[in-house]
């Protein structure tokens, strides 16, 4: 906290502070939840109690028909408590309102404001324009993924947006292929250029999967690197070179839990290659450090009965 805000040194602890943590505990916040807030916004301490946090909190909590859904949204978002109410007329309650006028209902408003509160927050020209771009591409404003969709496109400028429509350019996506892959999952453009990057590279180049298959299955995009493509990927390789599958599928290798991974790539073949396990083991360990496999590993290997790993129930599937 004083790392980020050095003058908290020099306030009142007694009249500053204390007030102001007093009355957020007195609406629900723990004092460990309370500790990550501050330490996460610590400017909340320097904000007027009387002029800002109150009236901004109360304001907030009509809207949202809750306090205990504004303290989730404000733990979630420790900016939040941090605005002036003026903001609320200013931009909030425009923006719900053109929200409302393209056929967003109020449920879905209202989750908006829960769940994804920045975006309701920007200018509101600059919200307009994005509804009418997520319009654009074909998703429904009466389901809940509209509004996703609006808060990750409300999160970036609009040369930044671009800039990621040229990178999946770069792997031969189409503009039909990008939109149709951001209405499937709007994540997608959530994701830093670097990261599409390595993760294209790895599964087009060192894979050999075909790029429009990834645009098919655009959820792999947000799965990690270093912890989860990057391992099953060489894994599952070496089960080729080993004639222990025939082929590769993205969302069996790299959409199931760790769980599923491991009774379909691994429990399955341990009998016909008994080095299996050590292998992923040895594969994980290079590339994530801190995964503790054994955990995960033991109970499937100690509770299964005999040929259990060979039934066909046990394929994995998308979770």
């Amino acid at each position: 906290m004083v790392n980020k805000v050095p003058r908290l040194l020099a306030s009142d602890a007694e009249k500053t502070f204390l007030p102001k943590l007093k009355f957020l505990q007195s609406k629900g916040i723990s004092s460990p939840d309370l500790a990550k807030l501050l330490s996460s916004f610590p400017n909340i301490l320097l904000r007027s109690l009387d002029r800002q946090i109150i009236p901004f909190f109360n304001t907030y909590s009509n809207l949202i028909q809750s306090d205990e859904k504004t303290i989730k949204a404000i733990k979630w978002n420790p900016f939040l408590i941090g605005y002036d109410v003026n903001i609320i007329d200013a931009h909030l309650l425009p923006n719900m309102n053109i929200l409302r006028d393209h056929g967003v209902p109020e449920s879905n408003v209202i989750k908006m404001l829960h769940q994804f509160p920045r975006a309701l927050l920007i200018n509101p020209g600059g919200l307009k324009e994005v509804v009418e771009k997520v319009e654009e591409t074909g998703l429904n404003p009466q389901i809940v993924k509209f509004i996703h969709a609006v808060s990750v496109l409300a999160g970036m400028s609009k040369s930044i947006r671009e800039r990621k429509v040229d990178v999946y350019k770069k792997w031969g996506w189409s503009d039909k292929e990008i939109w149709e892959c951001f209405r499937k999952y709007p994540s997608c453009f959530a994701v830093s250029e670097d990261r599409i990057m390595a993760i294209m590279d790895f599964l087009v180049n060192k894979m050999s999967f075909a790029s429009s298959h990834v645009a098919k299955q655009p959820s792999i995009l947000s799965r990690s690197f270093k912890k989860r493509i990057v391992p099953r990927g060489l894994f599952a390789q070496h089960l080729l070179s080993k004639g222990l599958i025939k082929d590769l599928k993205l969302s069996p290798l790299f959409d199931t839990t760790e769980e599923r991974f491991l009774k379909s790539f691994v429990a399955r073949h341990v009998t016909e290659a008994p080095e299996l396990l050590e292998r992923y083991n040895e594969i994980l360990k290079n590339y994530n450090p801190s995964h503790i496999l054994e955990y995960l590993v033991a109970p499937l290997f100690t509770n299964a009965s005999p040929g259990y790993w060979q039934t066909e129930s046990n394929v994995a599937s998308p979770h």
